[in-house]
C-alpha cells in the first residue's frame, strides 16, 4: 500500500496497514445505551446524533481534525486538593474538559463518551494539547500558499533544444504515404545520443543543460519525427474499411466496395502465382524498391549533423536463374515488349525481394558506412551465390518528361493492374484495371 493511500484511508477511519506491515482496525462508533455519568451524555445525545458527529469527524484530514480538538476539548490547571484528616497531596495538576455540539451548543460530557463517539484515544489529546503549549500546533496547512521566489524562465534555453533537434537531417520514407508529412532521423540514433550531443555542445558553449525528459517532451511533442522507418507499406483502403467496419452503421455500399477490394487482392494473388508456375520459356521478374538508404553511416557524432547522400537500389528476382540483381545508384543520378503487373497497394507479397531486403537490412545493422562505394562491398557480401549488384551510371539513366509531354494517355495509371508497352505499336498501350476484366487498348 502506498504511502498516500495509507495516510488516506487513516485520516478516514478506514482499515489500513501501517509502515510496519501491521493492520489497523476500522473506526467504529461505540453508543452505550447504558452508559451512566453525571453529564447525563445519554440524555443530552442520541445514537442518530452520535453517529453524525462520528461521520463528520471522520471526514476532516489532520489540520482540520486539529482544529476539531481545539473547540471541543480544554485543558486547565486543577486547583490544589488535599483529602481529609491525611496528609497525602493529589500529584493531578491539570484536568481535561470535553465537548460536544448540538444545535450550535457546546454540551459538556464525559471523557468517556466523547473518547466512544469518535473512537479515538486519550493520547490524542494529550498529544495535542502538549504541542499546543509549546507553540507547535499548526491548524492549517501553509504549504503552497506562498508565491514562488525562484521562478526561472527556460523558454531561451528550449530554444536552443528546439534548434538543435532541426540541425539533424531528415529523410521521408520511401514507403510512407505521399500524404504523410513524418519525418525519419537515421536508424542509429536515439533520443538518449540525441540528448548527449546537446549536453556536449551545452558543455562547450558553457550553457546549463535542461533535464533530459524536458529535451524528451519536446521532442515528441513539438515533432513529427521518427528513428525507424517502417518496414512495409499499410494499406490506405484496408485502413480504411477497418475503420468503417468497427462502427456500428455500416451501410451496404461500403460493405459491397471492400468485398470487390478484397476479390480484387485475390485475383492478384492468383495471377501472381499462376505466372510463377507457367512451363513454358516465360521468364517472371519481381521487383520492389528498397527503403532509401544513406550514408555516411557510422557511430561518429559529427555524422549525425550531416547532410547524407541518398542511395536507392531497385532489388529484381529473376525466375529463370533463382539470382535476385541489386541495381543502385545515388540521388544524384537520374525499347522491347516490356509487361507490367502491379500487386494491390499494400499487399504485393513479393516474397522473393522482400527476403533480398530482409537480409540487406541485416548486414546494414552492423556496417559502417562512409560512401556509396562503401555500401556496395556491404552488398557483395550478402548471399554472393545468389546476390547480384548492379552499379548504375549516369549513362543509363533518361530524362522522359519533355517527351511525356507530347502525349497525353487519359488512364488512370495508378489503379492499373496490368500494363503492356510495345515497341511496334509505340503510340499504343493495353491495360487492366482488374486481371479477370478484358484487355483494353488506349491510342493516343
Amino acid at each position: 500500500m502506498g504511502k498516500n493511500v495509507r495516510k488516506r484511508r487513516r485520516q478516514s477511519g478506514k482499515e489500513y496497514t501501517d509502515s510496519n506491515g501491521n493492520l489497523q482496525r476500522k473506526r467504529s462508533l461505540k453508543y452505550d445505551t447504558n452508559h451512566t455519568c453525571r453529564f447525563k451524555c445519554c440524555e443530552h445525545f442520541s445514537y442518530d446524533g452520535c453517529l453524525q458527529i462520528y461521520t463528520e469527524f471522520w471526514t476532516l484530514n489532520d489540520s482540520q481534525k486539529k482544529i476539531f480538538y481545539s473547540q471541543t476539548t480544554s485543558k486547565e490547571r486543577k486547583a490544589r486538593t488535599r483529602l481529609p484528616n491525611t496528609e497525602f497531596t493529589s500529584r493531578k495538576q491539570f484536568t481535561y474538559k470535553y465537548h460536544l455540539k448540538k444545535s450550535d451548543e457546546n454540551i459538556r460530557v464525559c471523557k468517556q463518551f466523547y473518547l466512544d463517539t469518535l473512537d479515538i484515544s486519550q493520547t490524542r489529546i494529550q498529544t495535542f494539547h502538549e504541542k499546543d503549549e509549546r507553540g507547535n500546533i499548526r491548524y492549517s496547512d501553509k504549504r503552497g500558499a506562498h508565491s514562488c521566489k525562484n521562478i526561472i524562465n527556460t523558454e531561451p534555453q528550449k530554444e536552443i533544444i528546439r534548434n538543435h533537434i532541426k540541425s539533424f537531417p531528415t529523410i521521408p520514407s520511401h514507403y510512407c504515404r505521399a500524404n504523410s508529412k513524418r519525418q525519419y532521423l537515421e536508424p542509429g540514433l536515439t533520443v538518449q545520443k540525441m540528448y548527449n550531443l546537446y549536453v556536449d555542445n551545452c558543455n562547450r558553449d558553457e550553457i546549463k543543460p535542461l533535464k533530459l525528459y524536458v529535451y524528451r517532451d519536446i521532442f515528441n511533442l513539438e515533432f513529427n519525427i521518427g528513428f525507424h522507418v517502417p518496414k512495409k507499406d499499410k494499406c490506405d483502403t484496408c485502413e480504411k474499411y477497418i475503420i468503417l467496419t468497427s462502427q456500428p452503421n455500416v451501410n451496404e455500399i461500403n460493405a459491397q466496395t471492400l468485398r470487390d477490394y478484397l476479390n480484387l487482392k485475390q485475383e492478384t494473388k492468383i495471377e501472381r502465382d499462376t505466372d510463377r508456375n507457367r512451363k513454358d520459356n516465360s521468364v517472371v521478374v519481381c521487383f520492389d524498391m528498397q527503403n532509401v538508404m544513406t550514408c555516411p553511416r557510422a557511430s561518429v557524432s559529427n555524422f549525425f549533423y550531416k547532410r547524407k547522400l541518398s542511395v536507392f537500389n531497385l532489388t529484381a528476382h529473376c525466375s529463370y536463374n533463382k539470382v535476385a540483381y541489386n541495381a543502385i545508384w545515388t540521388d544524384n543520378m537520374m525499347g522491347l515488349i516490356i509487361e507490367h503487373k502491379f500487386g494491390t497497394p499494400g499487399h504485393s507479397s513479393i516474397q522473393e525481394v522482400d527476403n533480398v531486403h530482409s537480409h540487406i537490412e541485416k548486414a546494414l545493422g552492423v556496417a559502417e558506412i562512409y560512401s556509396p562505394i562503401s555500401l556496395v562491398r556491404v552488398l557483395l557480401k550478402v548471399r554472393p551465390k545468389h546476390m547480384k549488384v548492379i552499379q548504375m551510371k549516369k549513362s543509363q539513366f533518361f530524362d522522359f518528361q519533355k517527351v511525356s509531354q507530347r502525349f497525353k494517355f487519359n488512364i488512370q495509371f495508378c489503379k492499373l493492374n496490368y500494363l503492356r508497352i510495345d515497341s511496334s505499336r509505340h503510340m499504343q498501350c493495353d491495360y487492366q484495371f482488374c486481371f479477370s476484366e478484358e484487355l483494353k487498348t488506349h491510342t493516343t
